[in-house]
């Protein structure tokens, strides 16, 4: 699948077609949804045994807050796939029916 903000704009509407994303967004919510995260390498940069000092490290990760260490789910599924946790009963229904 391809995230709906990576997908040529000509071709989004097929997104609302496919019940593989509705499936996706669920279990991504129900995943991620309270979930926090810390950020380690290599997506903490610069990495490397004489990196020591966390003040000059970066989180290269979607959705972290500026100079924070911890990855929250909800924020890291908002800004990564434009998903929300809110949609995940919502999904489930358009799924069954």
């Amino acid at each position: 699948m391809i995230p709906y903000t990576s997908q040529h704009v000509w071709f989004r509407w097929i997104t609302y077609l496919n019940p593989a994303h509705y499936a996706y967004e669920a279990v991504m919510g129900s995943e991620f949804a309270g979930r926090t995260m810390e950020c380690v390498a290599p997506q903490a940069i610069p990495y490397g045994a004489e990196y020591t000092d966390d003040a000059y490290r970066s989180c290269t990760v979607a959705g972290i807050a500026a100079g924070s260490n911890v990855i929250d789910g909800q924020s890291y599924i908002r800004a990564q796939y434009n998903f929300s946790e809110h949609h995940v009963w919502r999904n489930f229904g358009i799924i069954c029916k």
